[in-house]
């Protein structure tokens, strides 16, 4: 019967060729302290040999035996030693995913504004302030939309305050409309923004073509 064989790693670097049983103890005492793995196919992966029953007989090591030619098939070269990744909190993964993403928009959007000093206009840098335009036209609709629902309310109250119907049903008209107007201007800039975004996806298709 063949004797057992097995790939060795040291500290995570592994050793070339297979080793028998007796090598592997001496591999074992040379590197005493340190973190010694095998492996081979019927152990499926990284093992310490410590827990294998073939390493807890105490027998001294046997010199190693010279080469012989192979008659079989090499064995397949086992997968390179990694020790297992720690396991992250979701919270810190979600927040390194987060980080990750906004540093990305972050340096993205900085290029495109350095490109605005770019007087030569050799670098188009319409299609990355796309997405600066709208978020600010974001900003400005909800700001539009709160101040006249406000202003609306404010204008009702005082209609309803001095008895004038026509003021109330004013700051009514003016609180109802208000967002509805923010809305449709949102998305009509929507709109125009996609269209001038597919222009220049256009021109750089027709660019490479």
């Amino acid at each position: 019967m063949p004797e057992e064989t097995f790939f060795v790693a040291v500290d995570g670097r592994q050793l070339d060729g297979e080793q028998d049983i007796s090598q592997v103890r001496q591999v074992c005492t040379q590197y005493a302290g340190r973190q010694v793995m095998v492996w081979n196919e019927a152990l499926g992966s990284w093992t310490d040999p410590k827990t294998l029953p073939s390493f807890r007989a105490s027998a001294a090591p046997a010199p190693s035996p010279a080469p012989v030619a192979a008659t079989a098939p090499p064995a397949p070269a086992p997968a390179p030693y990694a020790p297992a990744p720690r396991a992250m909190h979701p919270a810190a993964e979600k927040a390194s995913a987060a980080g990750a993403v906004l540093g990305g928009v972050m340096t993205e959007d900085a290029g495109a504004l350095k490109g605005l000093l770019d007087f030569k206009f050799e670098n188009l840098v319409a299609p990355k302030l796309i997405r600066v335009l709208y978020v600010v036209l974001v900003v400005l609709c909800g700001l539009g939309a709160l101040g006249g629902i406000l202003g609306g309310l404010n204008t009702m109250f005082q209609g309803i305050r001095f008895g004038i119907f026509g003021v109330t049903v004013t700051g009514l008209v003016m609180t109802v409309i208000s967002p509805v107007i923010a809305v449709f201007y949102l998305a009509l800039m929507r709109v125009m923004l996609e269209g001038v975004h597919v222009l220049f996806q256009l021109r750089e298709k027709l660019g490479k073509s």
